[in-house]
Protein backbone atom coordinates (compact mmCIF):
# COMPACT_ATOMS: atom_id res chain seq x y z
CA UNK A 1 0.00 0.00 0.00
CA UNK A 2 2.93 2.41 0.44
CA UNK A 3 4.14 2.28 -2.65
CA UNK A 4 0.88 2.82 -4.12
CA UNK A 5 0.40 5.85 -1.48
CA UNK A 6 3.74 7.57 -2.84
CA UNK A 7 2.40 7.04 -6.40
CA UNK A 8 -0.79 8.83 -5.68
CA UNK A 9 -1.38 10.09 -2.53
CA UNK A 10 -5.16 10.33 -2.84
CA UNK A 11 -5.99 6.85 -3.96
CA UNK A 12 -8.02 5.09 -1.95
CA UNK A 13 -6.27 1.66 -1.16
CA UNK A 14 -7.65 -1.51 1.02
CA UNK A 15 -5.95 -4.43 1.70
CA UNK A 16 -6.78 -7.72 3.59
CA UNK A 17 -9.86 -8.11 5.38
CA UNK A 18 -11.25 -4.19 4.87
CA UNK A 19 -10.86 -5.28 1.34
CA UNK A 20 -12.99 -8.28 1.76
CA UNK A 21 -15.56 -6.47 3.69
CA UNK A 22 -15.99 -3.66 1.06
CA UNK A 23 -15.65 -6.41 -2.03
CA UNK A 24 -18.12 -8.50 -0.24
CA UNK A 25 -20.53 -6.78 2.09
CA UNK A 26 -20.38 -9.71 4.61
CA UNK A 27 -18.03 -10.19 7.52
CA UNK A 28 -17.24 -13.69 5.87
CA UNK A 29 -16.27 -12.10 2.56
CA UNK A 30 -12.98 -13.90 2.34
CA UNK A 31 -13.88 -17.19 3.38
CA UNK A 32 -16.82 -16.58 0.67
CA UNK A 33 -14.56 -15.80 -2.38
CA UNK A 34 -11.91 -18.65 -0.95
CA UNK A 35 -14.91 -21.27 -1.98
CA UNK A 36 -15.28 -19.16 -5.24
CA UNK A 37 -11.70 -19.79 -5.68
CA UNK A 38 -11.23 -23.30 -4.33
CA UNK A 39 -14.52 -24.48 -6.47
CA UNK A 40 -13.07 -22.47 -9.71
CA UNK A 41 -9.55 -23.40 -9.45
CA UNK A 42 -11.19 -27.32 -8.64
CA UNK A 43 -12.84 -27.15 -11.91
CA UNK A 44 -9.86 -26.15 -14.04
CA UNK A 45 -7.74 -28.77 -12.41
CA UNK A 46 -10.36 -31.35 -13.52
CA UNK A 47 -10.72 -30.04 -16.92
CA UNK A 48 -7.21 -29.56 -17.39
CA UNK A 49 -5.60 -32.74 -15.26
CA UNK A 50 -3.47 -30.43 -13.09
CA UNK A 51 -3.34 -31.73 -10.08
CA UNK A 52 -2.95 -28.73 -7.50
CA UNK A 53 -2.47 -31.72 -4.49
CA UNK A 54 1.06 -32.68 -6.07
CA UNK A 55 1.87 -29.16 -6.82
CA UNK A 56 1.17 -28.11 -3.25
CA UNK A 57 2.48 -31.03 -0.83
CA UNK A 58 5.20 -29.74 0.90
CA UNK A 59 3.50 -26.11 1.28
CA UNK A 60 0.29 -27.61 2.65
CA UNK A 61 2.58 -29.68 5.52
CA UNK A 62 3.91 -25.95 6.71
CA UNK A 63 0.19 -24.69 6.71
CA UNK A 64 -1.13 -27.74 8.74
CA UNK A 65 1.76 -27.12 11.31
CA UNK A 66 1.07 -23.46 12.10
CA UNK A 67 -2.94 -24.23 11.93
CA UNK A 68 -2.36 -27.06 14.12
CA UNK A 69 -0.23 -24.68 16.68
CA UNK A 70 -3.39 -22.09 16.34
CA UNK A 71 -5.82 -24.45 16.53
CA UNK A 72 -7.32 -24.05 13.50
CA UNK A 73 -8.49 -25.39 10.26
CA UNK A 74 -4.68 -25.18 7.43
CA UNK A 75 -7.03 -22.90 4.93
CA UNK A 76 -8.59 -20.69 7.79
CA UNK A 77 -5.04 -20.25 8.73
CA UNK A 78 -3.23 -19.31 6.02
CA UNK A 79 -6.34 -17.24 5.04
CA UNK A 80 -6.44 -15.20 8.62
CA UNK A 81 -2.34 -15.02 8.04
CA UNK A 82 -3.16 -13.79 4.75
CA UNK A 83 -5.73 -10.80 5.38
CA UNK A 84 -5.57 -10.05 9.26
CA UNK A 85 -3.79 -7.23 11.23
CA UNK A 86 -4.39 -4.27 12.22
CA UNK A 87 -7.29 -2.80 9.96
CA UNK A 88 -6.06 1.00 10.13
CA UNK A 89 -3.01 -0.26 8.29
CA UNK A 90 -5.42 -2.16 5.46
CA UNK A 91 -7.15 1.20 4.50
CA UNK A 92 -5.63 3.94 2.89
CA UNK A 93 -7.97 6.66 4.30
CA UNK A 94 -6.52 5.10 7.89
CA UNK A 95 -3.31 4.41 7.25
CA UNK A 96 -0.17 5.74 8.76
CA UNK A 97 2.80 3.74 7.06
CA UNK A 98 5.05 5.85 9.54
CA UNK A 99 3.84 9.01 8.86
CA UNK A 100 1.30 11.60 10.01
CA UNK A 101 -1.92 12.13 7.89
Amino acid sequence: MGGMLRAEPALIVTVGDASFRILTGSENGAELLLRLYQAAFDLAAKETGYSVETMTNAIFETFRERAQEAGEGWLESVLHQSTRGDTANMNSRTYQGGRAR
